[in-house]
């Protein structure tokens, strides 16, 4: 039995480290954009709409959390097969958590809904959500290019 066999760590375990590293460096960006965002709505609007900006990029958030954790629930060593389907699965559960997000934001915090504030609800959701794509897609180029993707996580 070697030793990597005892420790309970696989060559797919530490392969799966820098994929882990991402994923937290991702939703603390996304988390640091959610907070500017409510602070620009702040700044320029009003609380209610600092409080819509906040709701908007917090659903974000937990949204990609629970599509990143389930998908990091997989095992490394699992079929193409399995972790596709996993990936699906937990991605259509993302925009299931994001459809009860917003209904039970729209619910029970009727003052988001009211006048121009539903607008910062939805810019706060979606700058989080576009940045967050786009830093993803910044650093694929960066790698595919030969380039170091950026940061301590390769």
């Amino acid at each position: 039995m070697s030793k990597s066999q005892i420790d309970g760590e696989t060559m797919s375990g530490r392969a799966a480290k820098p994929v882990r590293r991402l994923f937290w460096r991702l939703l603390i960006t996304q988390m640091s954009l959610t907070a500017l965002c409510m602070l620009a709505a702040g700044l320029f609007a009003d609380r209610r709409a600092a409080l819509a900006a906040l709701c908007g990029g917090g659903i974000s958030v937990i949204a990609q959390s629970w599509a990143g954790f389930r998908a990091l629930l997989q095992p490394a060593s699992s079929s193409p097969d399995n972790i596709m389907r996993a990936f699906y699965r937990s991605e259509t559960g993302k925009l299931l958590v994001i459809a009860v997000l917003f209904a039970a934001t729209f619910r029970f915090a009727p003052q988001i809904s009211r006048g121009g504030t539903a607008g910062f609800l939805i810019i706060g959701f979606f700058v989080v959500q576009v940045i967050s794509w786009w830093l993803l897609a910044y650093r694929e180029a960066r790698a595919a290019s030969g380039q170091p993707p950026g940061g301590n996580d390769d």
